[in-house]
């Protein structure tokens, strides 16, 4: 599908024929034995390409190629102010370069040395190396206050990654669709406050600010057995909090080690009796599944197996270093009974929204040394109320309380 995903994704480049994509198309269904068209996979990303989920499944080659004659015909345009077009231009990756020169002009303190690209898209431009969210975000609320962009998209912490330019796409039947661009982090200046814990402090303290609460939060360092920020009160902790990006992070983990007669040990997170237990529990399936040689210098999964309570554990074992909620990529739950009145605010608990809960074990290799791997996992969650959310719980329903609340929320490393 490599070379049909770059059909129909990237068909703008220099100097390239339409008799050369019909070319291109024939030669790939030829070099392949048995040619199945993929009809499922061009469909998905023909709705994708033109935003159109009508397009029907009984796809045939034929259509593919009235569909490439569509995409060539198309052209693109900058729209001005006063709504005139100006182009056609030659080809979106004029359009990226474009992009990419301005950014650095405007902003030469951030990107001056930095290797901005264009990773891919047609009608969504994804760049790369663009920095940190805060980064991203402060170049897109500056673009778009000028004019540039308009629509920004928030990502997470009420910051901007993505919006819609100036450019359009205009189909033959003369439909105009407008060029999105979206800042990845990349490999991009790494300034201060990159991480979703300064993103989550610098929020939080200016909420204090603008409704006059008399709140520090702030993030903290490095070990597992401390949350990632703290929110002090008097200069006392009021609430401990930890941040995880998505649900594809792990809740808790620990390391073991396998033995001599092939049998695993769990040698990390031995002071924590819900991992403890999880071990045991588990323990005879890691035995038995774990394939007893794997390459420790290649990391990888090992095993992977459901269990059915694992958000009723990880609500144990977070309960265990005090925490009372969960965050999940700006989402709160809550995992203890303490907290009450919280369902009415749109608070979800954590055991009744996780969902598809699994073990996984992995070895990991750090150059000369390796280590396996037992992480908490979900395949995905219910959507709950913001952390921010004045409606919810952080900034003025528990904040204004004598009450001593714990969060925390994992870190998606």
């Amino acid at each position: 599908m490599n070379e049909l995903d770059l059909l129909i994704e990237n068909y703008f480049t220099e100097s390239f024929e339409t008799s050369d994509l019909f070319r291109l198309v024939e030669q790939v269904m030829e070099e392949q034995k048995d040619f199945s068209f993929p009809t499922q996979q061009v469909v998905s990303l023909m709705r994708t390409r033109f935003g159109d989920d009508t397009i029907s499944f009984a796809f045939e080659t034929s259509d593919l190629f009235r569909l490439v004659e569509q995409v060539m015909g198309e052209e693109l345009y900058y729209k001005d102010k006063q709504g005139e077009l100006k182009g056609p231009i030659s080809d979106v990756n004029k359009v990226a370069n474009d992009i990419i020169k301005f950014v650095k002009r405007s902003f030469p303190e951030n990107y001056r040395d930095a290797d901005l690209k264009l990773k891919r898209g047609a009608r969504v431009l994804i760049f790369t190396n663009f920095g940190n969210l805060s980064t991203r975000d402060d170049v897109i609320r500056k673009l778009a206050t000028a004019g540039f962009l308009s629509e920004p998209e928030v990502k997470r912490s009420k910051m901007y990654h993505r919006a819609t330019t100036n450019f359009v796409d205009i189909t033959p039947s003369g439909k105009q669709i407008p060029i999105v661009v979206q800042f990845d982090q990349g490999g991009g200046p790494a300034a201060a406050g990159g991480s979703y814990e300064q993103e989550m402090e610098d929020l939080m303290n200016n909420e204090f600010q603008k409704q006059q609460k008399p709140y520090v939060a702030a993030k903290q360092g490095g070990s597992t057995a401390n949350p990632d920020i703290v929110v002090q009160r008097d200069g006392e902790d009021f609430v401990k909090i930890e941040s995880k990006t998505a649900i594809g992070a792990d809740f808790g983990q620990f390391k073991i080690e396998r033995g001599d007669d092939n049998l695993f040990t769990q040698i990390s997170q031995t002071n924590s009796p819900e991992l403890v237990n999880l071990f045991g529990d588990i323990k005879e399936t890691i035995d038995k599944t774990c394939p007893v040689n794997y390459d420790p210098e290649k990391s990888g999964d090992l095993t992977k197996f459901d269990i059915k309570d694992l958000a009723e554990r990880v609500e144990r074992y977070y309960q265990e270093k005090g925490v009372d909620y969960i965050v999940v990529d700006d989402m709160i739950y809550l995992s203890s009974d303490k907290p009450t009145n919280l369902g009415k605010k749109g608070v979800k608990r954590f055991k009744d929204a996780a969902e598809g809960g699994f073990v996984r074990t992995r070895v990991k290799c750090h150059g000369k040394s390796y280590s396996t791997t037992v992480a908490m996992k979900f395949t995905g969650i219910e959507t709950s109320a913001k952390y921010y959310d004045p409606e919810a719980v952080l900034l003025s329903i528990y904040f204004h309380t004598s009450q001593k609340i714990s969060l925390r929320c994992a870190l998606h490393s």
